[in-house]
């Protein structure tokens, strides 16, 4: 085989060797390595791992297809991420030779449309189960053909294509798949993206996040049933412009797990009201962004629900439904549960007079602050009197009196109830 530059052609082999045939007879020290362990044995073989990860290589074909067959019979997953794959002769070429394979990734792989041909129809491969063309400027067209090659997919990734429309009104029903990944798109219709579901009729999980989806109103009745088997759906930063909307989603028959943050109507509302609000509006929703929805958070969602649009002029169609069931709600009572922060207390002198009276203080206040307060009922500045605090016991008697000698001492520590009693001793000049 003649020697290749790496910088213009790299082959599979070129890094799978790179990788794995790394001389270590410079080190000081032997390790012992199991026979099964990925690298090179000193019979001069190699051991290739079954999950095999050759990302950011710069591999540009196969190389080899002996050395291919002979190195990678085992392997049941590949990882090509970011290399300079064009063609699709090369990347058929690599897993012609890879029985076992399950799982292919060629993200950020420029794949040419036009290099899949007519011959790559012939070829099938039916033990992979999961497909990753995430920015490889797949086109629907080629994808007509990849489906045809490999008819057992289970997982299929479609991401960061460009896809500014569904065109696949020329492909077959594929009945295998059960999850689709498309995000980063620029479709903005759900009846365009319902589509999807005429090709991939048993698609049970949909991700399209991180797209330009402004429209789920459709009148087609047709494009509600284009997902029959549908249960999870992911709708994560998109531009779903109001709840009408949202609302539609009720009208895909399975789903039961939704995921929907980052859509900007939505962020007008704090966390616990858009949950309480998005649950309400489907009835149909048994989880919410990861969290299970529990018999009694509905029913507190459906409740505030009704009480949030129980005086408004319109409220929503789901607001009846609701009312029907639950009947018409008593406002809820607001009650402030917030500690009191003032007591009322007894103040005397302990002089000839003997004069008291009752006072809210305020327990937030200092010492000082409340000397200063009582100067003008003592008749005397804050520097010449003393104060002293005694608490109700069985709200009759009161404890010996202690005096309040820090000035910057808070009330609240105090612990002061309603009846308790400052006394207000003279200095003797």
């Amino acid at each position: 085989m003649a020697a290749v530059e790496q910088d213009e052609s790299f082959s599979l082999i070129d890094a799978i060797n790179a990788k794995y045939s790394a001389d270590d007879n410079a080190n000081d020290f032997k390790v012992y390595i199991s026979t099964n362990a990925p690298g090179k044995k000193e019979c001069g073989s190699l051991v290739i791992p079954p999950i095999l990860v050759l990302d950011n290589n710069k591999v540009t074909w196969a190389g080899p297809t002996d050395a291919i067959a002979s190195l990678c019979y085992r392997v049941t997953e590949l990882d090509l991420t970011n290399n300079l794959l064009t063609c699709w002769k090369e990347v058929l070429s690599i897993i012609t030779h890879m029985p076992r394979l399950r799982t292919l990734n060629l993200t950020s792989n420029s794949l040419s449309t036009e290099s899949l041909g007519t011959d790559g129809e012939a070829q099938t491969f039916p033990t992979v189960n999961l497909l990753i063309l995430n920015n490889t400027q797949t086109s629907w067209s080629a994808m007509k053909t990849l489906l045809k090659m490999f008819p057992c997919l289970s997982e299929l990734h479609l991401s960061l294509n460009g896809y500014a429309s569904i065109d696949v009104d020329q492909i077959e029903t594929y009945p295998s798949l059960q999850k689709l990944f498309i995000n980063k798109h620029t479709v903005q219709k759900w009846s365009e993206i319902s589509k999807l579901g005429r090709v991939f009729p048993n698609l049970e999980t949909l991700i399209t996040i991180d797209s330009d989806l402004t429209d789920m109103i459709s009148d087609c009745s047709e494009t509600v049933a284009m997902f029959p088997c549908l249960k999870c759906l992911h709708i994560s930063s998109t531009r779903l412009p109001s709840w009408e909307h949202i609302e539609e989603l009720r009208r895909i028959p399975k789903v039961c797990d939704i995921r929907m943050k980052n859509i900007p109507f939505l962020e007008n509302y704090n966390e616990k009201m858009r949950r309480q609000m998005i649950i309400a509006r489907l009835p149909n929703i048994t989880h919410l962004n990861g969290s299970p929805i529990t018999m009694v958070e509905r029913e507190d969602a459906e409740r505030a629900f009704i009480r949030f649009f129980m005086d408004k002029e319109n409220p929503p169609s789901r607001y009846h439904e609701l009312e029907q069931a639950y009947g018409k709600l008593d406002p809820l009572v607001e009650l402030d549960l917030s500690p009191k922060k003032t007591r009322r207390v007894i103040i005397k002198m302990d002089d000839d007079d003997g004069k008291s009276k009752e006072m809210d203080i305020s327990i937030m206040q200092t010492v000082r602050d409340l000397k200063q307060s009582l100067q003008e009922f003592a008749g005397l500045p804050c520097n010449k009197f003393r104060l002293f605090f005694t608490a109700l016991v069985d709200g009759k008697e009161h404890h010996q009196p202690a005096e309040l000698q820090f000035p910057n001492k808070f009330l609240h520590a105090l612990n002061i109830t309603d009846g308790d009693c400052f006394i207000i001793i003279p200095k003797i000049v």
